[in-house]
């Protein structure tokens, strides 16, 4: 698609040259940390008076406890911006813009970030350079070019030009370091390089460009973008609140909602997840944005989705696959496993999370027990994930089936936990030892290929249940 004319476009004027009140060429922080935070202050101020979405950071992320998914649903208020800067002065190093909805223009604003210099200059004689006429601010690396558009993108998907990626297109629910900020990292690469981080509006300031469904779609083809998620043309009224995520018109019948586990837990799925570690990323990739979230099928079931490949789970498929902590040896690692796991076995296995989901408060009390955590704190790392996941187990088994005793295949547990044989019968002995369990007997199933081992609810199990 590299070197199609573009669609035909117009200017859009959304503000004027004076958005950032700290466009200047010296370090900023020379002033004294108070002057420099005012600089922030009152560009913040400019960038909410135009319907801009923004917050504080440290560095290039979030405040500690701040969440900013929340500014989806509204624009802070200059008193709450102003008591971000006091609770903490002492860490705040920058501002971020949030890709969101602007009420005064009718649109959704996005960027397209670009950080190798060498393809820039090549894409600037292609069709898309007409795109490159708009608001332009100079980043460590490279640029980030601010657009408007009527079609909704959804999250940050990397871009690419002749096959190599050039940097990532952000759009609603991703964030970007903005002018005037200025921060010394480490770098990435080399961990004892310190790097200065500095972000500027270039002169001249074009007005930022404004675009359609159409032009909008041509951007996402010229840089290879797939996958991503986008909505249809909005028509929306300036003063009109902007809906939240749950509430925004789908093409399906799906109700999607990012979880924000650091916030409060809502639901007794988002709470059983929780107890694993999970803290709103998603857990199958590394990410810095939520690109995660759990949503209520047709059929009234939950389910969740990774927006990053579209790929849906089951509560049971997610709990299974869940790859938080480190795999232990022999775990099941590869997606495909799935596929030769039976049916039935994850009919059981769903019903299992759904009855710890319903009883999730005994749930919680267990995993958070002294005797529990004693025992786990005395393991390698890699072990404990296993370990809470042989009792969740358990603990459903027994919720499920009501029953004194049961019985307890250990290949079967084996493959939930994600683990080989021998380390499953070793959570399960460990379980034994810790007088959650008790076996009464061993034998060799008649019909079963499986080793069969029945148990009993040991004394701290009876606790708790």
């Amino acid at each position: 698609m590299n070197g199609v004319n573009p669609p035909s476009k117009s200017n859009y004027n959304i503000h004027s040259s004076g958005l950032s009140t700290g466009r200047v060429e010296e370090p900023l922080c020379k002033e004294g940390l108070e002057a420099y935070h005012e600089k922030l202050l009152l560009s913040a101020e400019c960038y909410k008076s135009r319907g801009i979405t923004c917050f504080p950071t440290q560095e290039k992320r979030p405040l500690p406890g701040f969440f900013y998914q929340e500014l989806l649903n509204r624009n802070m208020t200059i008193e709450e911006l102003k008591d971000l800067f006091v609770i903490h002065q002492k860490i705040i190093t920058g501002l971020a813009i949030l890709g969101a909805y602007v009420p005064q223009q009718e649109a959704y604003l996005n960027v397209i970030d670009i950080d190798c210099l060498p393809a820039l200059e090549k894409i600037k004689k292609t069709g898309m350079a007409d795109y490159l006429f708009t608001t332009k601010v100079k980043t460590f690396h490279g640029y980030h070019f601010c657009i408007l558009t009527t079609y909704e993108v959804q999250g940050y998907k990397n871009i690419y030009f002749e096959g190599r990626k050039v940097g990532e297109y952000r759009g609603v629910g991703s964030y970007w370091i903005a002018p005037p900020s200025e921060f010394i990292m480490k770098d990435k690469e080399d961990p004892g390089k310190m790097n200065f981080y500095y972000y500027r509006f270039l002169d001249p300031i074009y007005p930022i460009i404004k675009i359609g469904e159409e032009e909008t779609k041509w951007i996402l083809d010229f840089f290879q973008v797939k996958g991503t998620r986008t909505r249809g043309t909005i028509n929306r009224k300036e003063k009109e609140s902007i809906p939240g995520i749950s509430e925004r018109p789908d093409s399906t019948t799906e109700k999607i909602y990012q979880v924000e586990f650091k916030r409060g837990i809502t639901g007794n799925h988002e709470r059983l997840f929780a107890l694993l570690g999970y803290s709103g990323l998603c857990p199958f990739h590394e990410e810095t944005n939520p690109s995660f979230g759990f949503y209520t099928a047709e059929n009234g079931k939950k389910r969740a989705k990774d927006f990053h490949d579209g790929e849906s789970y089951s509560m049971g498929e997610l709990f299974l696959y869940y790859p938080k902590e480190p795999t232990p040896k022999g775990a099941i690692e590869e997606p495909e496993e799935r596929e030769k796991l039976s049916k039935g076995l994850y009919t059981v296995f769903n019903k299992i999370v759904n009855c710890l989901s319903e009883n999730i408060d005994n749930i919680e009390a267990s995993i958070n027990s002294e005797p529990f955590q004693k025992m786990i704190n005395g393991k390698r790392k890699r072990n404990r994930w296993g370990y809470k996941k042989a009792l969740l187990f358990i603990l459903g088994l027994v919720l499920l089936r009501k029953k004194k005793s049961f019985i307890l295949p250990i290949e079967i547990i084996s493959k939930l936990i994600g683990v080989s044989r021998m380390q499953g019968l070793k959570f399960l002995k460990q379980l034994e030892a810790e007088n959650f369990i008790k076996s009464r007997y061993k034998r060799v199933s008649k019909n079963s290929k499986y080793r069969v081992w029945v148990y009993k609810k040991g004394e701290r199990l009876k606790t708790i249940l």
